[in-house]
């Protein structure tokens, strides 16, 4: 599993916790477009994110078809003097 830094205003972590997961899940709709957001989960100043991807392709039969590939990223949530959320 991979480990990122997400840098998050300190303001944010003073909201109660559905308020900053709604603000996370609009900043990774944003930075991966179609893109499915499974789960967004918080432990202790650590966030995990579960994505998964639609990917087209044609069987050998000619039919389109598609399926998801799925990947988990933990970050290590720092707090900054921003306005925004954004990846370190």
């Amino acid at each position: 599993m991979e480990t990122k830094k997400l840098l998050v205003p300190a303001k944010d972590i003073e909201r109660p916790i559905q308020i900053m997961r709604g603000h996370i899940r609009t900043y990774f709709e944003k930075q991966y477009p179609n893109s499915e957001i499974i789960r967004v989960q918080f432990m202790e100043k650590k966030c995990f994110v579960q994505l998964e991807r639609p990917i087209l392709e044609y069987s050998s039969n000619g039919r389109l078809q598609f399926h998801h590939e799925g990947q988990m990223i933990k970050y290590d949530l720092v707090l900054k003097n921003r306005s925004e959320i954004a990846e370190a």
